[in-house]
């Protein structure tokens, strides 16, 4: 029994936008009092009086502009390396607690077993896409006695799912692994590559974070597993009766060659030996 490598698509997923333009250090969201706000929020200039997310220096709104994108520069005119991305963590954070809705994404694998005559039995791992509505998030609550700690929870009904929001580094293995010893279905949301019209305005980048099903995939889901599981167990059952049945025909095979072998040697002696034709068998009884 061999077990041919998984064809899933959730190799696929991640950043499918690769051609975007980077738009490292245009911070589009800016902090004043407290509340993380738009660009186009605010008024241009040095009067939006709002700071960096990250170093907390004041920012200075352009938004007064046609041909460029909309954003927040330093007004020391220092580049700050985590300005960008601590901005589109926060600001996706926000979404989710404000708007307590996601879209799941679908997920289809391929498993397959080979049979020892090198045929594939096959079954379709396959979860459709969904949008869910929370009815409880929260913001980074500690798990597993601290050991990693999920940016945003939902909890929809007795069920939760942790979301993680990529802006540079991915889930690593070692968080991966904490999470499945968990149990926890976890989605991961690449935020990576955004195009800059998904900047424009709050609206285009709440959609984004919400409903755009191409930047984000399972990274564990008990849903699939537990499918993966039965799927699992039905093909080795499949595997096991189909080498059963294998077995028995080529039994039934060697027999059958070998009385056809047998009958060929019989008449190749009868041709050898007419006189082996007209021997008759001698009666019972008769000595």
């Amino acid at each position: 029994m061999k077990l041919i490598e998984a064809i899933t698509m959730e190799d696929r997923f991640g950043p499918t936008r690769r051609n975007a333009p980077q738009l490292k250090h245009k911070i589009p969201f800016g902090l004043k009092d407290g509340a993380l706000l738009h660009v186009l929020e605010v008024l241009n200039g040095k009067a939006c009086g709002c700071v960096c997310p990250a170093c907390s220096e004041s920012l200075i709104a352009v938004n007064n502009v046609r041909k460029r994108i909309p954003h927040f520069r330093h007004s020391s005119g220092a580049e700050c390396a985590s300005g960008y991305e601590t901005a589109i963590h926060m600001a996706a954070k926000d979404v989710l607690l404000r708007r307590l809705t996601l879209g799941l994404p679908e997920y289809s694998e391929l498993l397959q077993l080979a049979t020892s005559d090198n045929r594939h039995l096959q079954k379709n791992v396959y979860l459709p896409s969904k949008v869910i509505t929370a009815d409880r998030a929260y913001p980074e609550v500690s798990q597993a006695q601290g050991s990693f700690k999920p940016d945003v929870i939902f909890e929809v009904g007795d069920h939760q799912l942790f979301i993680e929001i990529r802006v540079t580094h991915a889930v690593d293995d070692e968080k991966k692994t904490k999470i499945r010893n968990h149990g926890v279905s976890v989605i991961e949301i690449d935020l990576s590559q955004l195009e800059p019209e998904m900047l424009q305005d709050r609206a285009a980048f709440d959609d984004v974070v919400c409903f755009d099903l191409l930047n984000r995939h399972w990274v564990f889901s008990q849903k699939i597993e537990q499918k993966r599981s039965k799927m699992m167990s039905q093909l080795r059952e499949e595997l096991e009766a189909y080498e059963e049945h294998l077995a028995e025909a080529i039994r039934l095979k060697v027999e059958e060659d070998k009385r056809a072998a047998n009958r060929l040697k019989a008449e190749a002696a009868i041709r050898s030996n007419p006189q082996l034709s007209k021997t008759k068998p001698q009666a019972a009884g008769q000595g």
